[in-house]
């Protein structure tokens, strides 16, 4: 798959790298609590995946680091969740919780392959 990152701009927006690894840690709180996880039966799998994710935002996000890793679809099914949906939810919530505006979100989701 071949990614574009965004703007740095969006990078700044977002609070750089402490602003994307704050959302991915937020995320993985909520993916843990939520009723269709059980993480902790494969939590080696849960690190990688979520490793590989963080890298991933970095990247999309306008961050400097390239990403070499595997496809976003191949990271979620990793962490073998309902649907897509799912995540796009719990992101979604995790944003509005860390008060990005939302013209950030919009421009989040516009570079994620979440359906």
């Amino acid at each position: 798959n071949f990614l574009i990152n965004m703007p740095k701009v969006v990078y700044e927006e977002v609070g750089r790298q402490s602003g994307v690894d704050k959302c991915v840690n937020k995320l993985f709180q909520k993916l843990n609590s939520s009723t269709h996880m059980e993480l902790d039966c494969f939590s080696k799998d849960i690190a990688e995946a979520k490793f590989k994710i963080r890298n991933y935002f970095h990247f999309v996000l306008g961050g400097t680091e390239p990403y070499t890793g595997p496809s976003f679809r191949v990271l979620c099914q990793a962490l073998r969740l309902p649907s897509n949906n799912h995540l796009k939810v719990l992101l979604e919530e995790v944003m509005a919780e860390m008060e990005w505006p939302l013209s950030t979100i919009d421009k989040v989701f516009d570079n994620l392959p979440i359906e």
